[in-house]
């Protein structure tokens, strides 16, 4: 089984799925930062999990290439969130399972739209 965890940092969500599953999995996390020497923009590995530096947006993956991808509040920060859940579609095989944690994009919609409301009642 192969599992993405987008916006993994260092991956310490994917050090705690090896240590439970071990060597049933492949695991690939992805960041913006490479944690283990931050002035390279290279992928890295961290005890046997690899970590890619890329963008949310723009995966560098062939497509159907993950059974499980997993992102916990991370996708709304993406430079582009919409075409970030177009890439977890992408990358995700037919019966492939993700997990998107998006709540901080709606908290912004739900502010947005308060404050248009807001605006529209200043113009009357």
């Amino acid at each position: 089984m192969k599992i993405l965890d987008i916006g993994s940092g260092a991956g310490f969500f994917l050090t705690d799925v090896k240590a439970k599953f071990r060597d049933m999995v492949e695991l690939h996390g992805v960041t913006l930062v490479n944690y283990a020497s931050k002035k390279e923009k290279a992928d890295f590995t961290v005890e046997g999990i690899t970590i890619h530096v890329a963008n949310a947006d723009n995966l560098p993956f062939c497509n159907e290439s993950f059974n499980f991808v997993v992102s916990n509040r991370t996708l709304p920060y993406a430079y582009d969130p919409l075409l970030a859940v177009e890439e977890v579609h992408r990358i995700l095989k037919v019966d492939g399972v993700s997990y998107l944690e998006l709540e901080p994009l709606f908290e912004v919609a739900q502010n947005d739209q308060r404050h248009s409301e807001e605006t529209l009642m200043d113009l009357e």
